[in-house]
């Protein structure tokens, strides 16, 4: 096994892309598997485009848009980095599916996208997972997964938006993947108008007490929590509440 890794923080996205693989390839000439992480801020058509340019096979391409990225050069931003890997005798699959708010359902389309794939006994058997930013059910997710494949070691993340433009913006909820040999655009579905209002949420009785800072009467809002819980994970949460309110006051 070999590694190569490249950073560029050029701010011509096609360039940085050009010589991050450049820096990569000093490694590894003929990589297995190529993990890129380009920088949200960058236009990616151009980082994608960079990266073919290249020579990086698209069908062993896999990464996506981020806010901040690691490497030995630290933490960057308006960075791109990359990882070329060389596993002579590995056999790579990609597959690229729709997310589904269910995780059972999540887990099954999956596999199912994968076919007949079967983990080796003899090897060590290593998943690489990026998802959109999900409902807040990931972890369940992965437990549907392990399930089906306790052999598989499972590594991954999310990619990102432009979060410094604030929830109200849509480039915020806009990110990117480099799968299955293309460049994926993904629009999770954002708050068009946010009300911040000061809300007592009781877990034991299973309510929840606003207090409006102004009159909501008749108008369609998102509800948005954010405490030291994840922002969707709370959101979930308070949601459950206005269901049970809901059900009591029917």
């Amino acid at each position: 096994m070999r590694i190569g890794i490249g950073i560029s923080l050029n701010s011509n996205a096609r360039e940085a892309a050009l010589a991050a693989v450049g820096q990569a390839r000093q490694a590894v000439s003929e990589p297995t598997l190529a993990v890129v992480f380009g920088s949200i801020r960058l236009q990616q058509d151009q980082v994608y485009a960079g990266l073919l340019e290249a020579g990086l096979d698209p069908l062993i391409l896999f990464g996506g848009s981020s806010y901040a990225e690691i490497s030995p050069a630290g933490v960057t931003y308006k960075s791109i980095a990359v990882l070329l890997v060389e596993l002579p005798e590995a056999t790579i699959r990609t597959v690229s599916v729709p997310l589904q708010d269910d995780p059972q359902t999540m887990s099954r389309v999956l596999l199912d996208a994968l076919d007949d794939w079967q983990p080796d006994v003899n090897c060590l058997n290593v998943g690489l997972l990026l998802s959109e930013m999900s409902a807040g059910r990931a972890n369940e997710m992965l437990a549907s997964l392990r399930q089906r494949l306790s052999q598989l070691a499972v590594f991954g993340g999310m990619s990102c938006g432009n979060y410094d433009l604030g929830m109200s913006h849509p480039e915020f909820w806009t990110n990117y993947q480099y799968c299955s040999g293309a460049l994926q655009l993904e629009e999770t579905a954002g708050p068009r108008t946010t009300v911040k209002t000061p809300v007592k949420i009781d877990h034991q009785a299973g309510c929840m007490t606003f207090y409006p800072v102004e009159n909501l009467q008749g108008r369609r809002v998102y509800l948005i929590q954010a405490n030291r819980k994840s922002l969707i994970a709370g959101t979930l949460v308070a949601k459950s509440c206005l269901c049970s309110i809901a059900t009591m006051t029917s």
